[in-house]
């Protein structure tokens, strides 16, 4: 093999591989049944986010905390999801408030340039888009791809791909 066919076999791996972390990603989220939101029961104990980001354990005697916790859903059923919350929160919350600093004015009246970030599963790579005014539902919009890429160099790659753009490694 020469060396564009081993860059080549690589790609073709890299794209396999994503698509089957996808695939195992897709099949642990089909095990929760579909348009349950899961609470504990009576005494059961479960995790929250605590207003400053942190994690704790409660169990549910259906007292106010737990019935408000339950009630905006913040609500889990491990640790480890709880602590994938409070960072997911925390990240984009970072990303969010970055791009809102240092970004212009975003004026959906007119047709300027509304530039957000994705990820290209198949390509396993970050990419930059723009919208002029159709505006997406959960999308970050900025001023230009430069302050997108800076809030993301601010946050960390790993912490965007992790949590907000909720993408497995």
């Amino acid at each position: 093999m020469n060396k564009e066919e081993l860059q080549n076999k690589i790609s073709e791996v890299e794209k396999m591989l994503c698509e089957l972390k996808e695939e195992l990603e897709n099949m642990e989220e089909k095990e929760v049944k579909k348009g349950k939101i899961w609470k504990p029961a009576y005494s059961e104990e479960y995790w929250y986010m605590g207003c400053f980001g942190g994690v704790y354990k409660d169990s549910n005697l259906n007292t106010n905390l737990d019935n408000d916790v339950m009630n905006v859903g913040n609500c889990y059923p491990t640790k480890e999801k709880a602590e994938f919350e409070a960072n997911r929160e925390k990240y984009t919350r970072l990303f969010r408030q970055y791009v809102e600093q240092h970004s212009e004015p975003l004026d959906w009246g007119n047709n300027k340039e509304k530039w957000y970030v994705y990820y290209d599963c198949q390509q396993c790579k970050i990419l930059f888009n723009y919208n002029y005014v159709t505006k997406n539902a959960f999308q970050i919009y900025a001023s230009s791809e430069e302050v997108l890429q800076e809030a993301i160099d601010f946050i960390g790659k790993k912490n965007f791909l992790e949590f907000v753009m909720e993408v497995k490694k």
